[in-house]
């Protein structure tokens, strides 16, 4: 997986040096994959993620847990709403170099590894309606983990380039047996190893799954989805109150459904729309 250095003063801006765009851009549009290196502060990413690790015991706590990496959702209330995640420059920078000037965020969720996971049957999470290894991309997913992202706890899985595969459609975003050896043997597979303050761009055409998680600790990691353009209806719900907060950035549209407090988050779902 390429990886690109963010410095201190990148992160701030998101005016990235031009080689490093040019590399950012280039490894996407020939991997579908890209890492961002220490891209966010770990302040705030710490802080989240003590309590959405807080919330995952609570969850297990009020039910079985379902090991499918539908992860618990962020909570979407002040004070766990940091612009340096949500509105993360360098990503934001190179979301509307692939997508277009209407980026628009369309998802605020998250994927988890709970303990005792297995192997996520690998898929697509977003492909044409017809087959097409020559589409533009129109969907990004940033994966920003809470912890470091490891080989024991649930790393991502995914088969560089795959987003031009083409074989994949709407109705059939798995990739069988056979497909995942013949692109093996010709790109072999990577893992998305990331730390606190990582996040990682993905091309949601790409095939992956989650890795089992073996330690004693769930492994949450935020799912924020890049739209190329804004949808005509809401397509997340957060609570109301923190309109401020999703009307703020200057070049990232966002399309939230404000819920009337106290929201109800606690639930699986990775990051569809919380039902109402």
């Amino acid at each position: 997986m390429m990886s690109i250095e963010i410095t201190p003063e990148e992160r701030k801006t998101g005016q990235l040096a031009p080689e490093k765009m040019a590399t950012a851009l280039q490894a996407m549009a020939e991997d579908g994959v890209v890492a961002l290196r220490q891209a966010i502060d770990v302040g705030p990413v710490d802080k989240l993620g003590a309590k959405m690790l807080a919330d995952l015991v609570r969850y297990a706590e009020l039910g079985e847990i379902d090991n499918n990496f539908q992860g618990v959702r962020p909570p979407p209330f002040h004070p766990f709403l940091f612009p340096e995640i949500v509105f993360n420059e360098p990503a934001i920078a190179i979301s509307r170099a692939i997508l277009g000037a209407g980026a628009t965020l369309t998802s605020y969720g998250a994927n988890t590894a709970f303990v005792g996971s297995q192997t996520q049957q690998v898929h697509a999470d977003a492909v044409p309606p017809q087959p097409d290894p020559y589409a533009p991309c129109t969907l990004l997913v940033i994966n920003i983990p809470l912890v470091d992202m490891t080989e024991e706890n649930g790393a991502t899985i995914y088969w560089p380039g795959t987003h031009q595969d083409g074989r994949l459609h709407s109705g059939n975003r798995f990739p069988t047996e056979a497909m995942l050896a013949e692109w093996q043997a010709k790109r072999p597979a990577e893992r998305t190893l990331a730390q606190r303050g990582d996040l990682v761009i993905r091309d949601m055409r790409i095939w992956h799954g989650g890795m089992p998680n073996r330690t004693q600790t769930h492994r949450p990691m935020l799912a924020l989805v890049h739209r190329h353009e804004k949808p005509e209806q809401g397509t997340f719900a957060v609570e109301a109150g923190s309109e401020d907060f999703w009307s703020s950035h200057p070049r990232l549209q966002t399309s939230p459904i404000f819920v009337p407090k106290p929201i109800d988050y606690l639930h699986q779902g990775h990051s569809r729309p919380i039902k109402q």
